[in-house]
């Protein structure tokens, strides 16, 4: 997460685990609801992905890494990173075909940084891939659009208070009434009306219609504004992924 500094140690120590930090890299990271208190399972995974050439794999909590250095430079593209990343999932799923996965693919990288830069773009994508309640498929970190911003602002005391700012008054109300007006607000942001917003969510149009004007009154704001529609939509992508992180850790 790059706490540690790449000195002459940890560079000669990297390369005995077979890293070259001239070469490319990119990081893979597997998330399963499955590996939570099966320890075992994830190690034989481990070392059913450890045979895999030009990989390092590695037990990351309940998640497992891989960093692959396989390819040439000339090679080195997002599809041939996708290709990996297809190939290491039916080896998986060779080993147990029920397990639901979701794989986080980085850009690819040079350098000292390398190793840090693919590990967060492989870890954001697994997080996005969780805020749109995905527990399986392949996800690449040139695919998150704003969510690659948002994540890099977690745990930002700025980006806590814009969402506070936002929607914090929409959110105790959920809590304390027991509604889900927060998830209303969301689905009527990604639709370009209020009848297909009903239809999404399994509801008559004036229902719809009625937790809108809800909305509005709790947060004291217009939905009907672009600039207000954007803003919100950034809050609840952020209060999305600090979700997320607090179920994850």
């Amino acid at each position: 997460m790059g706490t540690t500094s790449v000195d002459e140690r940890i560079k000669d120590y990297m390369h005995t685990l077979g890293l070259d930090f001239s070469r490319p890299l990119i990081c893979c990271l597997l998330v399963s609801k499955d590996f939570i208190g099966r320890e075992k399972e994830q190690n034989n995974i481990i070392e059913v992905l450890g045979n895999e050439k030009g990989c390092i794999v590695w037990n990351c909590r309940n998640d497992i890494g891989v960093l692959y250095q396989g390819g040439n430079a000339e090679h080195a593209t997002v599809e041939s990173s996708m290709m990996f990343a297809h190939a290491l999932l039916e080896k998986i799923y060779q080993y147990d075909s029920q397990l639901k996965l979701v794989l986080g693919i980085s850009n690819v990288q040079t350098g000292l940084n390398s190793v840090r830069k693919t590990y967060w773009q492989g870890w954001s994508a697994t997080v996005a891939a969780q805020c749109q309640g995905k527990e399986d498929g392949i996800f690449h970190y040139k695919d998150l659009g704003i969510l690659q911003l948002l994540v890099k602002n977690i745990g930002n005391e700025g980006a806590k208070e814009f969402v506070k700012e936002q929607i914090g008054t929409l959110i105790r109300y959920d809590e304390e009434k027991g509604t889900n007006l927060v998830t209303t607000l969301e689905e009527i942001l990604q639709h370009s009306n209020l009848k297909k917003t009903a239809e999404k969510m399994f509801l008559h149009p004036k229902t719809v219609v009625f937790r809108k004007q809800r909305i509005e009154k709790i947060l004291g704001v217009s939905l009907d504004s672009f600039e207000t529609r954007l803003a919100l939509g950034v809050a609840l992508k952020l209060h999305l992924v600090n979700q997320v992180i607090k179920v994850h850790n």
